[in-house]
C-alpha cells in the first residue's frame, strides 16, 4: 500500500457545503470518499495504479481554498499538485500514478 496526503485549506469563511474527495482507481474502479466541512490533512492508502482524485465543493463569499496534493508518486499529479481556488464552486480534477 502507498499513502498520498490531500491537504485542503479553507480560508475566508465557513465553505457553505462540505468539502468533498472522491479517489478512483482507474483500472480496479475500486473508489474512497471523504467529505469535511472544514479544512483538513488527511491521508490516504491505496494501491499502486492509476488514479483519478476530484475535489467538490463551495467557497464561502470572498472565501479560498487551497488544495495540495502530496505522494511518491512515479507520474503526476497532473496538471498541478498544488492548487489555489477562489471561486465560487469547486471542482478540481488531478491524475496521478503511485
Amino acid at each position: 500500500m502507498k499513502t498520498i496526503k490531500v491537504k485542503v485549506r479553507i480560508s475566508g469563511g465557513l465553505a457553505p457545503l462540505p468539502i468533498r474527495v472522491e479517489i478512483k482507481n482507474i483500472d480496479t474502479r475500486k473508489e474512497i470518499e471523504y467529505e469535511s466541512p472544514t479544512s483538513f490533512n488527511q491521508d490516504f492508502n491505496i494501491e499502486s495504479g492509476r488514479y483519478t482524485l476530484q475535489l467538490f465543493g463551495m467557497n464561502s463569499i470572498n472565501g479560498k481554498t487551497e488544495i495540495e496534493v502530496v505522494g511518491s508518486f512515479t507520474r503526476g499529479p497532473f496538471y498541478n499538485a498544488k492548487r489555489v481556488t477562489t471561486k465560487p464552486f469547486i471542482t478540481e480534477l488531478f491524475y496521478f500514478e503511485i
